[in-house]
């Protein structure tokens, strides 16, 4: 009995399987829902089969795909895109007697928008700068941009890098590779590299040299100092300290359109005496107050002080009607050496009379400087207002100022000539 049960069970599945043959056999065509198909990348799409069997289902089918770098193909027929490209999806009949295919385009997914990135809208030349963008939608296929520049003598962009050429006004423009033609653009200023100098500012003993270097290069540089009596400059940059004072060192190239300056402070070499009080116009009480040195005499028209050190061996203050007029030291004249470089680096030199008297003026013009003997031991210095129209750049007028020391010498018992 139990031989006879298996008998029928064995049987029965033969007839089923019989039956699925005899059905999908019966398939005159299979027809997929769509024949041609667009997708972006990342999409999927689920395919269906018609076929005039009704018992056919979808798992019957055999997929495949004829580039699965561009598509992959699940067993129930869900495709889904990979990359941009064309291939197609087949299906068959598992006995591949009926097939049918589709084309499928996947697309990229395109760029709508983007942000273009850059650090500044100016540079030196020379300089780089590195662009950046963000996109919309952020998986955007292709975000590679194509750049330009409007004037590649001024800066030229490579592979995001922009490159500063030549000072000038340009363009730089980046435009999508994809296809949706989308531009942002900004303007761009280059300039030339800022002229600089090794100082700013320098502090120079009188006579003593400083020189200036010029960075990136001197090419086209010019110097000129503001005041060539207290420092002048060469044509290479060299600073020579003169007159104690201050002035300005312009370096400029006028084919760069740049200007840097270096401020000169030039100190004294020599120290031999405190310089009498000028304030001209002064009282004797004011003078009285700025003295420190020993009063030696005074009358209603002098004022008499003992020199500090031996370079000074005394120092007089004339007045009328109460006014300081002028004043002068008297020095050794085994210093005269010392004395003329101590003038000298403080007053600029005029010239000297027919009498031998050597004549100076002062950085502003306002105090003359007369250096006569006193005898054959000293040196009269003789400290008095410029109330001439005497200038440095003009030619000095002797005559009102040998007028004006004149009193000055006859208090010192010095004769002096009147002109």
């Amino acid at each position: 009995m139990m031989r006879k049960n298996l008998m029928i069970a064995f049987l029965s599945i033969i007839a089923m399987g019989c039956s699925k043959e005899s059905e999908l056999s019966e398939l005159e065509s299979i027809q997929l829902d769509k024949n041609s198909l667009t997708l972006q990348i990342g999409a999927t799409y689920q395919f269906k089969v018609t076929s005039k069997s009704e018992n056919a289902q979808q798992s019957d089918y055999i997929w495949s795909t004829n580039n699965p770098n561009i598509l992959s193909i699940t067993d129930d027929g869900a495709v889904k895109a990979l990359s941009v490209g064309e291939a197609k999806v087949i299906v068959k009949t598992g006995d591949s007697k009926y097939t049918d295919t589709c084309s499928v385009v996947v697309s990229p997914i395109y760029v709508e928008s983007f942000t273009l990135s850059y650090p500044s809208t100016e540079l030196e030349v020379n300089q780089t700068m590195i662009l950046s963008a963000t996109y919309t939608p952020s998986d955007a296929t292709y975000k590679d941009l194509l750049f330009e520049s409007s004037d590649t003598t001024v800066a030229t962009v490579k592979d995001s890098i922009v490159t500063a050429k030549a000072a000038g006004n340009t363009t730089i423009k980046a435009t999508t590779i994809d296809g949706s033609n989308i531009t942002r653009s900004f303007n761009l200023v280059v300039k030339e590299v800022p002229l600089t100098i090794n100082a700013t500012s320098i502090s120079l003993v009188s006579t003593k040299t400083f020189s200036l270097v010029v960075s990136p290069n001197t090419d086209g540089c010019t110097y000129e100092s503001e005041n060539s009596y207290i420092a002048s400059v060469s044509s290479n940059g060299l600073i020579t300290a003169k007159i104690v004072g201050k002035t300005i060192i312009h370096v400029k190239n006028t084919n760069k359109n740049l200007d840097a300056t270096c401020e000169v402070t030039v100190t004294p070499q020599y120290e031999l005496f405190r310089e009498p009080y000028f304030g001209f116009g002064a009282t004797p009480a004011t003078i009285k107050a700025y003295e420190k040195r020993v009063l030696a005499s005074e009358t209603t028209t002098t004022l008499m002080y003992t020199g500090e050190n031996s370079y000074l061996t005394a120092v007089l203050y004339l007045f009328e009607n109460s006014a300081n007029t002028g004043s002068s030291c008297l020095v050794p004249t085994v210093y005269s050496s010392l004395l003329g470089s101590f003038i000298g680096e403080r007053y600029v030199y005029i010239g000297t009379t027919s009498d031998d008297l050597i004549m100076y003026l002062s950085i502003d013009s306002k105090t003359s400087v007369v250096l006569g003997l006193y005898s054959i031991y000293y040196w009269m210095v003789i400290f008095v207002p410029n109330t001439t129209d005497t200038k440095l750049s003009s030619p000095q007028s002797y005559s009102i100022i040998l007028k004006k020391i004149a009193p000055i010498a006859k208090s010192m018992k010095v004769q002096m000539p009147v002109r």
